[in-house]
């Protein structure tokens, strides 16, 4: 974890928050591992790691490991509403454990 200045009003005291620390990959494949866009960064408030699978239809594609908005973990989401296209979001809360 790394500290930021988290958000604070009026005349309250600015406070330190813990920031999180994800893996990125905008693609990896399964045996290659990533093979597109390798780095690390630190999410946002209220964002989590993530390994987001892509597939389409039944068919496995990549995943990507990024950050992302605790909304969508657990959640699966299409593209488009005429796609075979997915998006499958799994989501932890340690450093690096994507």
């Amino acid at each position: 974890m790394v500290l930021k200045k988290g958000i604070y009003k009026g005349n309250e005291k600015p406070r330190e928050v813990e920031a999180l620390q994800c893996n990125i990959c905008k693609r990896k494949v399964a045996i290659l591992g990533c093979v597109l866009g390798q780095n690390k960064t630190t999410c946002e408030q209220r964002e989590k790691c993530a390994i987001i699978k892509s597939s389409f239809g039944n068919l496995y594609l990549f995943d990507e490991l990024s950050c992302t908005s605790e909304l969508n973990c657990g959640k699966m989401r299409a593209a488009d509403s005429e796609s075979y296209l997915t998006f499958e979001y799994t989501c932890c809360e340690t450093d690096f454990c994507n």
